[in-house]
């Protein structure tokens, strides 16, 4: 083999590897490898203000900018971002997911429109918990919610709200109904 061979296949190599490590990095640094936290509870009685329009999952975290920038005008006092879903993701197309982006109240409050306030009845919920972008924790959450709901022989309620909460601390929480 010539020596220009022999280099020419050492870069590739070294290319290659660098590569290589840089995915397992980036899917690392997102979350890919991290653990689902799951339990199930029943929630308290909860307040959010929400979108006045519901969108698609795609444009969610826009709405949340756009939510974001109102709650600090008004100076609701709130908790953490969230995003409802009324679609079960792992059931529909995530382009056909319809959501509102909302974020959660510590209490009850006046709305001005076109925002409105919208209470969420005390219910049982399967919680799934991950430190991950918001980008993979679906993946990794739905999956690991429908085995769950399967290993206790819980039926999880695709017709519910689901809500997903994104948490200050880079954590994704993730309230799926239970029946």
């Amino acid at each position: 083999m010539s020596a220009v061979l022999k280099r020419i296949i050492f870069v590739l190599a070294i290319v290659t590897a660098l590569l290589f490590f840089s995915l397992i990095g980036a899917a690392w640094y997102l979350g890919a490898f991290d653990t689902v936290i799951l339990s199930n509870m029943k929630t308290p009685l909860q307040y959010f203000v929400i979108m006045p329009e519901p969108g698609n999952y795609e444009q969610a975290l826009s709405d949340l900018q756009n939510l974001q920038d109102y709650v600090e005008q008004k100076s609701y006092s709130v908790k953490d971002p969230a995003i409802f879903l009324y679609n079960d993701p792992m059931l529909t197309p995530l382009p056909q997911v319809v959501t509102r982006a909302a974020y959660l109240l510590t209490d009850s409050c006046h709305i001005e429109p076109p925002y409105q306030l919208l209470t969420v009845s005390p219910r049982n919920v399967v919680i799934a918990s991950i430190e991950a972008n918001p980008a993979v924790a679906p993946y990794k959450t739905y999956p690991a919610i429908r085995e769950w709901c399967q290993r206790y022989h819980l039926d999880a309620d695709t017709t519910g709200i689901i809500i997903e909460y994104y948490q200050s601390d880079g954590q994704v929480v993730v309230e799926f109904p239970l029946f």
